[in-house]
């Protein structure tokens, strides 16, 4: 009858569109937590990485420390490398909390935490690079006086 498949077409249109609803905030939903997962990821990654750079200027640091004794200027450089290295290791840790504090209310809604966690750490780079240019200057300014 045409009663009986009006209520049934009605029926499956109400249901069809609620799983359709169902499915958007569900997909939604998934790429929020999908992107939670690679914000975790790259934090993880920044963190090793930033640990890597601090263990591995530090030990250049030792080894330069060793080759430019007793040069003034050079020793004076090599202090503003470790002051530099210090203050590197300090934005590497501000930046992978940033990126810690992300959560999923908070990566949606404000697109200003992302854009500063991502800053953090490009100036943690950047601090690291200091760092390594600096250390080569000291090691120029010891050759430069032999």
């Amino acid at each position: 009858s045409v009663e009986i498949r009006a209520k049934y077409f009605s029926y499956l249109h109400d249901f069809c569109g609620s799983m359709m609803v169902a499915n958007t905030k569900s997909c939604n939903e998934h790429k929020i937590i999908e992107l939670c997962e690679k914000v975790e990821k790259h934090s993880e990654r920044i963190s090793k990485r930033f640990a890597r750079y601090y263990e591995r200027l530090t030990k250049i640091i030792v080894k330069v420390e060793s080759k430019i004794a007793n040069n003034l200027a050079a020793e004076q450089k090599l202090n503003e490398a470790k002051l530099k290295l210090e203050e590197a290791k300090k934005l590497g840790n501000e930046a992978v909390a940033l990126f810690n504090s992300l959560t999923a209310g908070n990566l949606g809604s404000n697109s200003d935490s992302v854009e500063l966690a991502k800053d953090k750490a490009q100036e943690a780079r950047n601090a690291f690079i200091d760092v390594l240019k600096l250390t080569k200057e000291s090691l120029k300014l010891a050759k430069g006086t032999k």
